[in-house]
């Protein structure tokens, strides 16, 4: 937890795909963004299965600000 507080998410994750933390993210953003919205959003699932694989893409602006969010709750929580 230590380390996660001084890096950005992505980074974290990026460096240790199968980390607890990393888990915890794929599962929030599952239960969390609704298939529907976001197709609404994007028009497709790309997203959704990126992060079903283990990948969190750099580029998406949900997915940053999604990491963001998870990693305040992770360490509230832990």
């Amino acid at each position: 937890s230590i380390e996660l507080r001084s890096m950005k998410s992505k980074d974290y994750i990026k460096t240790r795909p199968k980390s607890r933390f990393a888990r915890f993210c794929r599962i929030k953003y599952q239960q969390l963004i609704h298939p529907k919205m976001e197709r609404a959003f994007f028009g497709h699932l790309h997203l959704r299965n990126q992060i079903s694989a283990g990948e969190f893409p750099e580029t998406s602006l949900l997915c940053s600000g999604f990491l963001e969010m998870a990693k305040t709750v992770w360490l509230l929580h832990c």
